[in-house]
């Protein structure tokens, strides 16, 4: 990695060169944004020094990985019938952090950026 320069980077150049793994849309997206100007939007060298960090997965989420139904890794496992247990998983990943919990709000922490209208 190169030091950063503040006063030349945007938000998205650094979080592309200072995320543990990038994910994108889909294998094909993740090809493609390497490429040209076109697909990366100006971000295609660094994606491309990055890509063995790189991954597609589809829609975003690898829900055989992910499943709140059987991850080992949070303490209420709960399905879209049990969705008061989600509200239990966020008060411990709260307390873990040593964050307040707020009940009224629903996000935690997540950066999505989309570079272009979505295809159809």
């Amino acid at each position: 990695m190169t030091a950063l320069n503040i006063s030349t980077s945007s938000a998205s150049e650094t979080g592309l060169m200072y995320s543990d793994i990038i994910t994108t849309v889909s294998e094909k997206y993740a090809q493609e944004i390497c490429t040209t100007n076109e697909y990366g939007y100006g971000f295609e060298g660094i994606l491309k020094k990055r890509k063995k960090d790189l991954f597609g997965i589809l829609n975003g989420v690898d829900y055989t990985v992910w499943n709140p139904e059987r991850d080992s890794l949070i303490p209420y496992r709960y399905s879209s019938k049990e969705l008061p247990l989600k509200r239990e998983d966020k008060k411990a990943l709260c307390k873990h952090f040593k964050l307040e919990y707020d009940a009224g709000n629903s996000r935690s922490w997540n950066y999505i950026k989309a570079y272009r209208p979505k295809r159809s």
